[in-house]
């Protein structure tokens, strides 16, 4: 029988439960996770009717067990959340000898038996540069100890720091003879104060743990890109003397120290005086939040490290610990406005149940995802002045998946974009490629070009020709040249398109393929199909059997579909089209999905080709630049007009193809239906030496 969960039930519960939901949402997985967990036993429904409910201890207990490391009943699941243990970000400062520090105060910590609080080695180190500075004074026969030992012993004054130093740690706390000797050792590391790096926030990073990081969304911003950033945003606030700027996710102040450093500088070139220029900038223009009350405290020391005229009245600094997104209508409601909009937006951030239903109600983009840095975009467009600027550095997903279309869609309708610069893989430990993006709140115009730079390459693309694409797609990659061609597919005089005609249907979810899907056949079993058993035109099954049964089962498509006379199926997870011809009603996993195509006048081998031709891969990349393949996608293919007479002609050549196994034939016969298909794109040379030169191999056609 098939678990049935109601999400959204008006059931009373007491406050020792969870809702499915909520369960979902404490563990950073998704409902179809937990359903799962629930039918493999991994986790106990104690209650149900309408409703399914769970015991909260014992899924506290499974959260903690996930992030320590410690589970053994989850251990199946890849969990970016549980990632344990600490790393240097060397990317994240220009200083070698900052990281060299970060890597000595790291290995003096691992090398300690005991614990320590990581803002008592903080306070350490906030103490040595303050020194170095000449800001605090240390008498000279106390050398042996550490400062934090001097200052609760009251024999370093800390005068007009105390405040701000006491934020961080309680100098009044008395600190255990180890803490002491773990502070002594970083005393002796000869710390000096180095203008326009992070040392504070590197150490602060470094001893952090990773899961707890990854949770928060919250990642560093190598130092070269911050500096980029702020530069091209500066200028394009030239006109404006003292502009309004917020980081309104600032972490321990990276891109606060480049604004402070850069706007003094162009202030001193305007004849302001030092003085005038530091307390202009701290008091009118520089604005920063963050939900991290250390990072905070650390952001007010590293400007204040900067200043030439201290004032020591740190706390005057307008450097909030507060959930940014929960003041979004405060700041609405009071015509708060700014200038600039910089920094770096969590991505992927684990929100509470509470803000979860609080950002459904508030931001349009909630609606379709609740991704942090989505959200962080429309709370710093709904907060800029006319002409304002919105700089962020992004996860390069948000330019073309299909969850991100509503950002991309108010980004179009209601900014100029001015530059997108594609970055790459820049972050450690941080798989996803990212971008900067700097846009301008200002009435859209037809003829508003966005510069776009990759490596060497530097285009300028109309932002019309976004607005144009399938959900509101960023093809930043594509060149002129591709995207007439992609126009001239579209505009092709009697094409067609497989949406409203054809079935689709997912692969069978299991919920736990270990036990379904067996390396050899079994009485009731039959073949099953993964997505790296399918090539183009042909399927080769591996040893993977299944009994058919589909009530038990997570997901499952119509039997029917399934056991079609005729059905295409295709790869999932691949960055290429890669279809293959079924008539034995195979069985497969959703890893190979499966479409069935009935476009009036068109044969199933027909659509076939179309969806393996180079054509269609070219459309496909260059529109999507995806590495899933999604139904969306393939709906959005233009399928060529072609009488019964050519059509005749290339299925002959599939139906060779299909029977092939020598593979130096096979590739003749790809290469004979591929020039047809060309033909019939009505590409012309230039187009079509592109398009081959793009996709010279012939991949995915033989095992």
């Amino acid at each position: 029988m098939t678990l049935k969960i109601n999400n959204n039930s008006t059931e009373k519960k007491s406050t020792d439960t969870l809702l499915l939901k909520e369960v979902a949402v404490l563990l950073s997985v998704s409902a179809a996770t937990v359903r799962n967990w629930i039918k493999s036993g991994r986790i106990n429904v104690i209650r149900q009717s309408r409703s399914a409910f769970f015991n909260k201890q014992e899924i506290l207990q499974i959260k903690q067990e996930i992030e320590s490391g410690a589970s053994h009943r989850l251990k199946s699941r890849r969990n970016k959340i549980a990632v344990e243990g600490t790393y240097i970000p060397t990317e994240y400062v220009n200083s070698a000898e900052y990281i060299q520090l970060a890597e000595k105060i790291l290995k003096i910590v691992n090398e300690s038996s005991s614990e320590i609080n990581a803002n008592l080695i903080l306070l350490e180190v906030v103490l040595a540069l303050f020194l170095n500075q000449g800001r605090l004074v240390c008498p000279p026969e106390f050398q042996d100890l550490s400062l934090t030992e001097l200052a609760i012993q009251d024999k370093l004054l800390l005068g007009e720091y105390s405040s701000i130093l006491n934020s961080l740690f309680d100098v009044n706390r008395e600190i255990s003879a180890n803490q002491s000797e773990i502070l002594r050792q970083i005393r002796q590391l000869n710390i000096r104060f180095i203008p326009g790096d992070d040392l504070l926030g590197l150490v602060y990073m470094s001893l952090s743990n990773l899961s707890k990081r990854k949770s928060n969304g919250s990642y560093y911003t190598p130092s070269k890109i911050v500096d980029a950033l702020v530069e091209q945003s500066l200028d394009s606030l030239c006109d404006i003397s003292f502009p309004k700027i917020v980081d309104p996710c600032c972490g321990s102040g990276n891109f606060l120290i480049k604004l402070f450093l850069a706007a003094k500088l162009r202030l001193l070139k305007r004849g302001l005086s030092t003085e005038e220029a530091e307390k202009r900038l701290l008091q009118d223009c520089l604005s920063a939040y963050d939900i991290d009350e250390t990072a905070v405290t650390l952001a007010k020391i590293n400007l204040e490290l900067l200043r030439e005229c201290p004032s020591g009245n740190l706390l005057s600094f307008k450097i909030e610990c507060r959930n940014t997104l929960d003041n979004y209508s405060n700041l609405i409601a009071h015509a708060e406005a700014f200038d600039l909009v910089i920094g770096n937006p969590p991505w992927g951030y684990s929100f509470s149940q509470k803000e979860f239903d609080l950002y459904k109600n508030r931001f349009i983009t909630a609606q379709a995802s609740l991704e942090s840095f989505c959200l962080f975009i429309e709370y710093g467009l709904g907060i800029l002045k006319p002409n304002g600027i919105l700089s962020y550095v992004l996860p390069e997903a948000m330019l073309n998946v299909r969850l991100h279309a509503p950002i991309r869609q108010i980004l179009l309708e209601k900014t100029q974009i001015l530059k997108i610069h594609l970055l790459g893989q820049q972050f450690s430990k941080v798989f996803t490629p990212a971008f900067t993006l700097i846009v301008k709140n200002s009435q859209v115009t037809l003829n508003h070009e966005i510069l776009v730079e990759w490596n060497d390459w530097v285009q300028s693309i109309p932002q019309q020709r976004f607005y144009e694409n399938e959900m509101y797609i960023f093809n930043v990659k594509t060149s002129h040249l591709e995207d007439k061609i992609i126009k001239h597919m579209k505009s092709l005089l009697g094409i067609r398109y497989l949406k409203g005609h054809a079935e689709f249907a997912l692969g069978i979810v299991t919920g736990n393929n270990k036990e379904w899907v067996l390396p050899r056949p079994f009485p009731g079993s039959e073949h099953i199909l993964k997505g790296n058993d399918v090539f183009k035109y042909n399927f080769y099954p591996s040893e993977n059997y299944i009994p058919f049964e589909p009530q038990k089962f997570q997901q499952v498509a119509p039997e029917k579909l399934y056991r079609a006379p005729e059905k295409l199926l295709y790869r999932f997870i691949n960055e290429n089209l890669v279809f293959a011809y079924d008539d034995r009603q195979t069985l497969s996993l959703n890893s190979a999905n499966l479409v069935i195509p009935n476009l009036p006048g068109y044969s199933l081998k027909y659509i076939l080709a179309v969806l393996n031709s180079r054509a269609a891969q070219f459309f496909h990349t260059v529109s999507f630049s995806s590495i899933k393949v999604l139904r969306k996608h393939i709906e959005s293919i233009p399928i060529p007009p072609c009488d019964l007479e050519k059509q005749q002609s290339i299925i002959k050549n599939v139906d060779l193809l299909l029977s092939a196994k020598d593979e130096t034939l096979r590739v003749n016969l790809y290469e004979k239906i591929d020039a047809q298909m060309m033909e019939l794109y009505g590409f012309n040379a230039e187009q079509q030496g592109l398009i081959l030169e793009k996709f010279a191999e012939t991949k995915f056609l033989s095992r």
